[in-house]
This record gives structure tokens, sequence and C-alpha cells, in this order.
């Protein structure tokens, strides 16, 4: 409850966002670099690396001081699986799952002087920011050979977790911005759809490096 909860507060406060005169929308286009390491916790027992993925995401930023902006966003981020590194079970993977996040988060950036003019340009300053928010995940279906040659196909359940990322940046024109910023989006476990058997635990860590163009 408390995560539907956090999840309506995010989308309550893009919403407020979009309804001032002075927000100014961005949509953002990156490569997504994850830390951890996919493990599985139920009947297979494996492991593989979390490949190199992608992050498309839009946000509102609108002026709290020359100095501040609030920001809300809304992400979609993406990760395959490379090959299983172990698999205990005999399992043979002819489609492996693709890790998905729909992060909803709500930060601020302090802007800081970038040509040490005393004074903050808007469209040539560097800033850091620190969101946080909550995190929709999910995976793709796997489909796979059981040591039996079974196939099978497994589908998996959503589930929700908090989230926060902190990140630096620089805009460098009136419409255009490089951030790097690190994301986490909670320790969450999947479920085998129509089970409760506890299939998956993906720690979504990650680094992200973005290109953002504001209207």
């Amino acid at each position: 409850m408390d995560r539907i909860k956090i999840l309506f507060a995010c989308l309550v406060a893009m919403f407020a966002a979009t309804q001032r005169s002075d927000a100014q929308l961005a949509l953002s286009l990156g490569a997504s670099f994850p830390g951890t390491v996919y493990t599985d916790n139920g009947y297979d027992n494996y492991y593989a690396k979390l490949r190199i993925g992608f992050d498309v995401g839009a946000q509102y930023n609108f002026s709290i001081n020359k100095y501040l902006d609030a920001i809300v966003s809304a992400d979609f981020i993406r990760h395959g699986l490379g090959k299983m590194a172990q698999n205990q079970m005999g399992f043979e993977y002819s489609r492996y799952p693709s890790y998905l996040n729909f992060p909803l988060m709500a930060g601020v950036a302090c802007k800081i002087d970038f040509d040490g003019q005393g004074f903050i340009n808007p469209s040539h300053h560097a800033f850091i920011e620190v969101r946080a928010g909550a995190n929709g995940s999910t995976q793709t279906r796997a489909v796979f050979t059981d040591k039996n040659g079974v196939k099978q196909t497994r589908r998996y359940s959503v589930g929700f977790a908090p989230a926060f990322s902190v990140g630096v940046g620089m805009r460098f024109s009136d419409h255009g911005a490089i951030s790097i910023r690190f994301v986490d989006l909670g320790d969450i476990r999947l479920h085998e759809r129509g089970t409760t058997d506890q299939s998956s635990a993906i720690p979504p860590r990650m680094v992200d490096i973005r290109y953002s163009y504001y209207f």
C-alpha cells in the first residue's frame, strides 16, 4: 500500500508540474550501464550479467529560484540478459527475458555558475540533481526447455519499490544538456504469473549517461 501511495504522489506531482506556465519539457535518451548481477532464487538457480541497456525519459523542469529547479520525470529503462553463466537445473533457454523499469520521480536540480560571472546563464551552466519516487518493474517472457525436454514459457508479475537517483550534468545550449547519474530502482522480487513462487530478484542499480533536449 505504501508503494502505491508513493506512485500516486509521483503522478500527482507530474500533473501539477505540467499546469505551471513556466514548466519546461525535456526529452532524454541515453545508455544505461547496470552495476549488478541478475540472480534467480526460484527453481532455476542461475545467474547472468545484465547487458548495457537504454533509458528513454521525459521530464518537466520549473523554476523555484535562479539557483533551483524542481523536476518531475518518467522513464523507461530496459536491460537484456546475457548468456547464463550458471544453470544448475539444466534448462536450455531459447529466449532470455529482458528487464523493464518504469520509474516516476520528483526532485530538485541545483544550478551552478559555469562561467564564473556571478549569475546563472539559463543555457550554459552545470547542475547537480537529486530525485526520489517509485519504480514499477517486470520482465519479458522467458522460453526454455527443461531437463526432461519439455518446452516452457514463463511470464512474470509487476513489482514496485521506492527509487532514487543522483546526478551531475551540464546545460550547454538553449536546448541541449548532457548528464551522468547513479540510479537505484529498489530491490524488487518478481513472481511467475499465477503463482506465489519467488522467481527472481534483480537489484536494478545502474549508471546512466544521457542527452536531454529542452523544448
